[in-house]
């Protein structure tokens, strides 16, 4: 049974361990490692507001936050991917739009069959749009 309850303060590590591992990965060196810890350290201080929890029974499984209508940030354990959770979220979420690094071609079509599609392209990143009328 999957649940989704609202961050609060004290779950801000918890979130910078999540965001942090949507990012690491593709950081090339230990500078911009560090650069990207007291970045994200000061992003959840800012925005936690933003987060929501995801819950599998008592147990956090993950968070999602969604900032003037964009997806910030989707994280899920390991376990519990590739289980409809995050299509769940897309469903029930006002979301309209998403930034994804252009080398992740797993989220990429994962957005691409959910009804987004590319609007913009830069040096890093791809921007994703929600096609309102396949939904």
């Amino acid at each position: 049974m999957i649940n989704y309850k609202k961050a609060q303060k004290k779950d801000k590590p918890l979130l910078i361990k999540y965001k942090l591992l949507t990012i690491t990965p593709y950081l090339k060196d230990n500078n911009a490692k560090l650069k990207a810890i007291a970045w994200v350290s000061d992003f959840i201080t800012n925005n936690y507001a933003y987060f929501t929890l995801i819950y599998s029974y008592f147990k956090i499984i993950g968070c999602y936050a969604i900032i003037n209508g964009k997806l910030d940030t989707i994280y899920l354990t390991e376990k519990y991917r590739n289980k409809g959770i995050a299509t769940q979220i897309l469903k029930q979420e006002s979301i309209s739009q998403v930034e994804i690094k252009k080398e992740n071609q797993k989220i990429l079509s994962f957005f691409l069959k959910n009804h987004f599609q590319p609007i913009e392209t830069n040096q890093d990143n791809i921007i994703l749009r929600r096609n309102n009328e396949n939904e």
